[in-house]
């Protein structure tokens, strides 16, 4: 249990252990997530990549939940 204050074009994301597991062949460090990241001027976009590392051919081994927040104001 904590707090955080967000200043205004601070992003907050967080994820599962099932983005990690759903690609192990790809040793999904927080590094290599936030270097996929960089450059997405959006949520949406951030989620898009995140979700997009995750495709590969047959049944998730995990449930997979993601939440990107900006702070606007």
């Amino acid at each position: 249990e904590g707090a955080v204050e967000l200043e205004r074009g601070d992003i907050l994301v967080l994820y599962s252990d099932g983005l990690i597991d759903a690609r192990p062949e790809l040793a999904l460090t927080n590094q290599l997530i936030a270097r996929h990241l960089n450059g997405a001027t959006s949520a949406g976009e951030m989620l898009d990549r995140l979700i997009g590392m995750t495709t590969h051919d047959g049944p998730q081994p995990d449930d997979i939940t993601v939440l990107v927040v900006t702070c606007t104001g």
